[in-house]
């Protein structure tokens, strides 16, 4: 098992062709999965991943497909969820325990 990570260290870090892990799509993967593993809902987690995604966009973020993006990291979200399907929930919009329905 990894050690937890830090959230919001690591979305402070992310960069646009950022280098290693600080580059947008891995910072992406890591963010969602830990955020869904402590139990947040999907559209809690897109919301702040859309919000730090856009500020390391930066000037180059005016080029880019934003409903695309925020589908890519929804089915990131999805298909961290049908690996793990049964997770605790801290939001107050669903029940503390559910399972994801992925069909």
């Amino acid at each position: 098992m990894t050690a937890p990570i830090s959230v919001d260290e690591r979305l402070a870090q992310m960069q646009y062709r950022g280098e290693g892990e600080s580059c947008i799509h891995l910072t992406q993967l890591s963010v969602t999965a830990a955020l869904l593993r402590r139990g947040y809902s999907i559209s809690r987690v897109v919301a702040r991943v859309m919000r730090a995604t856009r500020s390391a966009a930066g000037r180059e973020g005016k080029r880019w497909n934003w409903r695309r993006e925020e589908r890519d990291v929804r089915a990131m979200c999805k298909s961290w969820l049908a690996k793990h399907p049964v997770v605790t929930c801290r939001d107050a919009e669903v029940s503390t325990r559910h399972r994801l329905e992925v069909g």
